[in-house]
Protein backbone atom coordinates (compact mmCIF):
# COMPACT_ATOMS: atom_id res chain seq x y z
CA UNK A 1 0.00 0.00 0.00
CA UNK A 2 2.89 2.37 0.80
CA UNK A 3 4.47 1.79 -2.61
CA UNK A 4 1.12 2.37 -4.33
CA UNK A 5 0.64 5.63 -2.40
CA UNK A 6 4.19 6.69 -3.28
CA UNK A 7 3.60 6.09 -6.96
CA UNK A 8 0.36 8.07 -6.74
CA UNK A 9 2.31 10.85 -4.97
CA UNK A 10 0.02 10.66 -1.93
CA UNK A 11 2.85 10.24 0.58
CA UNK A 12 5.31 12.94 1.52
CA UNK A 13 6.78 11.35 4.62
CA UNK A 14 7.93 7.77 5.22
CA UNK A 15 8.53 6.56 8.75
CA UNK A 16 9.76 2.97 8.85
CA UNK A 17 11.71 3.37 12.08
CA UNK A 18 9.31 1.27 14.18
CA UNK A 19 9.23 -1.64 11.74
CA UNK A 20 11.72 -4.36 11.00
CA UNK A 21 12.85 -3.08 7.65
CA UNK A 22 15.57 -4.85 5.73
CA UNK A 23 17.42 -4.56 2.47
CA UNK A 24 14.54 -5.75 0.28
CA UNK A 25 12.18 -3.04 1.51
CA UNK A 26 14.78 -0.31 1.06
CA UNK A 27 15.65 -1.59 -2.43
CA UNK A 28 11.95 -1.47 -3.34
CA UNK A 29 11.74 2.10 -2.01
CA UNK A 30 14.85 2.96 -4.07
CA UNK A 31 13.20 1.55 -7.18
CA UNK A 32 10.16 3.80 -6.67
CA UNK A 33 12.44 6.83 -6.19
CA UNK A 34 14.09 6.15 -9.56
CA UNK A 35 10.86 6.21 -11.58
CA UNK A 36 10.52 8.74 -14.38
CA UNK A 37 8.39 10.96 -12.13
CA UNK A 38 9.68 10.32 -8.62
CA UNK A 39 7.39 11.08 -5.70
CA UNK A 40 7.99 14.26 -3.72
CA UNK A 41 9.18 13.00 -0.33
CA UNK A 42 10.05 15.41 2.45
CA UNK A 43 11.11 13.06 5.28
CA UNK A 44 12.36 9.48 5.49
CA UNK A 45 13.02 7.59 8.73
CA UNK A 46 14.83 4.24 8.57
CA UNK A 47 16.06 2.18 11.47
CA UNK A 48 17.51 -1.21 12.19
CA UNK A 49 20.40 -3.57 12.13
CA UNK A 50 18.95 -5.39 9.10
CA UNK A 51 20.00 -2.52 6.83
CA UNK A 52 23.35 -3.02 5.13
CA UNK A 53 25.39 -1.39 2.39
CA UNK A 54 23.63 -3.66 -0.13
CA UNK A 55 20.50 -1.51 0.04
CA UNK A 56 21.80 1.72 1.53
CA UNK A 57 24.36 2.46 -1.22
CA UNK A 58 21.75 2.61 -4.01
CA UNK A 59 19.25 4.30 -1.68
CA UNK A 60 21.66 7.16 -0.90
CA UNK A 61 22.46 7.50 -4.58
CA UNK A 62 18.84 8.34 -5.39
CA UNK A 63 17.62 9.99 -2.20
CA UNK A 64 20.38 12.51 -1.40
CA UNK A 65 20.92 14.10 -4.85
CA UNK A 66 17.50 13.13 -6.14
CA UNK A 67 14.71 15.06 -7.75
CA UNK A 68 12.47 13.55 -5.06
CA UNK A 69 13.73 16.44 -2.92
CA UNK A 70 14.23 14.53 0.31
CA UNK A 71 14.67 17.27 2.91
CA UNK A 72 15.05 15.21 6.07
CA UNK A 73 16.79 11.83 6.26
CA UNK A 74 16.89 10.05 9.61
CA UNK A 75 18.88 6.83 10.02
CA UNK A 76 19.03 5.17 13.41
CA UNK A 77 20.64 1.98 14.71
CA UNK A 78 22.09 1.05 11.32
CA UNK A 79 25.08 -0.58 12.97
CA UNK A 80 25.59 -3.03 10.09
CA UNK A 81 25.58 -0.35 7.39
CA UNK A 82 29.38 -0.33 7.21
CA UNK A 83 31.91 2.34 6.37
CA UNK A 84 31.03 2.17 2.68
CA UNK A 85 27.52 3.44 3.47
CA UNK A 86 28.93 6.47 5.27
CA UNK A 87 31.32 7.05 2.39
CA UNK A 88 28.35 6.93 -0.01
CA UNK A 89 26.48 9.58 1.97
CA UNK A 90 29.62 11.73 1.96
CA UNK A 91 30.02 11.22 -1.78
CA UNK A 92 26.48 12.44 -2.48
CA UNK A 93 26.42 15.36 -0.01
CA UNK A 94 27.97 17.82 -2.50
CA UNK A 95 25.29 16.86 -5.05
CA UNK A 96 22.38 17.43 -2.66
CA UNK A 97 19.68 19.69 -4.00
CA UNK A 98 17.36 19.70 -0.99
CA UNK A 99 18.71 17.74 2.00
CA UNK A 100 18.60 19.98 5.08
CA UNK A 101 18.58 17.48 7.95
CA UNK A 102 20.78 14.39 8.17
CA UNK A 103 20.57 12.26 11.29
CA UNK A 104 22.97 9.33 11.59
CA UNK A 105 22.25 8.25 15.15
CA UNK A 106 23.96 5.06 16.35
CA UNK A 107 25.25 4.02 12.92
CA UNK A 108 28.74 2.88 14.03
CA UNK A 109 30.49 5.84 12.42
CA UNK A 110 34.21 5.90 13.20
CA UNK A 111 36.78 8.68 12.92
CA UNK A 112 37.41 7.54 9.34
CA UNK A 113 33.70 7.90 8.53
CA UNK A 114 33.62 11.33 10.16
CA UNK A 115 36.55 12.36 7.97
CA UNK A 116 34.64 11.27 4.86
CA UNK A 117 31.53 13.14 6.03
CA UNK A 118 33.60 16.27 6.60
CA UNK A 119 34.97 15.99 3.05
CA UNK A 120 31.43 15.77 1.64
CA UNK A 121 30.19 18.55 3.89
CA UNK A 122 32.80 20.97 2.53
CA UNK A 123 30.99 21.21 -0.79
CA UNK A 124 27.41 20.82 0.43
CA UNK A 125 25.19 23.88 0.12
CA UNK A 126 21.92 22.59 1.62
CA UNK A 127 22.52 20.84 4.97
CA UNK A 128 21.36 22.81 8.00
CA UNK A 129 21.42 20.12 10.72
CA UNK A 130 23.76 17.17 11.18
CA UNK A 131 23.26 14.68 13.99
CA UNK A 132 26.05 12.18 14.65
CA UNK A 133 24.95 11.14 18.15
CA UNK A 134 25.93 7.79 19.65
CA UNK A 135 28.60 6.74 17.18
CA UNK A 136 32.32 6.26 17.69
CA UNK A 137 33.86 9.26 15.95
CA UNK A 138 36.08 10.15 18.91
CA UNK A 139 38.28 13.22 19.20
CA UNK A 140 39.90 12.76 15.78
CA UNK A 141 36.57 12.47 13.99
CA UNK A 142 35.15 15.49 15.77
CA UNK A 143 38.21 17.53 14.81
CA UNK A 144 37.71 16.56 11.16
CA UNK A 145 34.05 17.60 11.20
CA UNK A 146 34.92 20.80 13.07
CA UNK A 147 37.52 21.63 10.41
CA UNK A 148 34.71 22.55 7.97
CA UNK A 149 33.13 24.98 10.44
CA UNK A 150 31.93 27.63 10.08
CA UNK A 151 29.89 26.20 7.25
CA UNK A 152 27.87 28.11 4.68
CA UNK A 153 24.53 26.53 5.73
CA UNK A 154 25.12 24.20 8.69
CA UNK A 155 23.56 25.72 11.80
CA UNK A 156 23.37 22.70 14.10
CA UNK A 157 25.81 19.87 14.80
CA UNK A 158 25.15 17.24 17.45
CA UNK A 159 27.79 14.68 18.38
CA UNK A 160 26.98 13.45 21.87
CA UNK A 161 27.89 9.93 22.96
CA UNK A 162 30.93 9.59 20.69
CA UNK A 163 33.81 8.95 23.11
CA UNK A 164 34.80 12.59 22.84
CA UNK A 165 37.06 14.11 25.48
CA UNK A 166 37.62 17.69 26.54
CA UNK A 167 40.76 17.85 24.38
CA UNK A 168 38.75 18.13 21.17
Amino acid sequence: KLIHNLVENNVHSINLSKRKVGNEEVLLLTKVLTTSTPPLIRSIWLSGSLLTARSLLPFFGVSVPSPANVIRLYLKNCCNAGEESIEAIAKYLPQSKALEVLCLNNCSITAHGATKLADGLKYNKTLRRLNLDNNDIGDDGLMEVASVLPHITLASLSASGNNITDSS
